[in-house]
This record gives C-alpha cells, structure tokens and sequence, in this order.
C-alpha cells in the first residue's frame, strides 16, 4: 500500500513539474509573472475541486460497499440504510452498534466491514486520481507536440 501511495504521489507531482514547465514555456516574453500567477491561482482552484471530487468518489465508494456487505450479511433495507448513512457521516462504530442495537457479532463484523470500505474508497481514489493524472500528463505533452509542430 505505501509502494502504491508513493507511486501516486511521484506520478501527481510529477504531473504537476511538466503542467508547470509546458505552461511558463508558452508564455510571451515579459508575461511570464502574470502567466506565473495564473497557473498558481489554477493550480490551488484545480486542488479544492480536485479534493471535493476525489472526496465524494471515496465517500460513495465506501457507503457503497458498506450497504452491499450490510445487504449480503442480511440486514433489513432499513438497518442497510440506517447503516450507509452513519458510514457517510463518518460515525464512530460504538454510536452505530449503541443507536441500533446492535449485538457483538453483529458489530465485529460492522467493524470488519467498515476497514473493507475504507480500503474500497482509497482505491476508488487512486483509480480515479491516477486517471486523472495520467490524463493531465497526456493533454500537456499533446499540447506541447502541437505547438512544437507550429514552430
């Protein structure tokens, strides 16, 4: 797991250094503060939408595999639902288990369940953000051969 984190993170970063240079070699003579200024107030919008997207794909993620483990465990659709919300407000385990009443194996197994759907969502998020740069480092070398091939 740490192999793949820092394998992301080299790859974002790495994004990022190349979205950087392509962008301060495009500009004009004498823009160069401007563009600066630009791609830094792009580069901090582009973190907060990114953040509050990869946020809501680990979220649904792990809602998802609560209420499926939930659902094939044999819980009701109502305790299921019950379930998935308190999950989505990141509740502690104790409040679920007291709230509902539920016994001790029921709550080892919503303990097991809730680790399994925080690996689903960290996984959702490194597919998603891995695509997601992936496609960023491919736009800006596109972008850079195009312009490459006008000069």
């Amino acid at each position: 797991m740490l192999f793949r984190s820092g394998v992301y993170g080299a790859a974002t970063t790495g994004a990022g250094v190349c979205l950087t240079t392509a962008i301060m070699g495009a500009s004009a003579p004498g823009e160069e503060f401007r563009v600066s200024a630009f791609r830094n107030a792009a580069n901090v919008f582009g973190g907060a939408v990114g953040v509050t997207l990869l946020s809501a794909v680990v979220t649904s993620a792990m809602v998802s595999h609560v209420a499926e483990a939930a659902e094939e465990y044999g819980a009701g659709p109502t305790t299921v639902a019950a379930i998935a919300e308190y999950v989505r407000r990141d509740a502690p385990t104790r409040d679920i288990v007291n709230d509902l009443d539920i016994d001790e194996p029921d709550a080892s197994f919503l303990r097991a369940m809730r680790r399994d759907a925080i690996m689903s969502g960290f996984r959702a998020h490194g597919l998603v953000g891995g695509t997601a740069a992936v496609a960023a480092a491919a736009a800006t070398f596109l972008s850079g051969r195009r312009r490459a091939g006008r000069a």
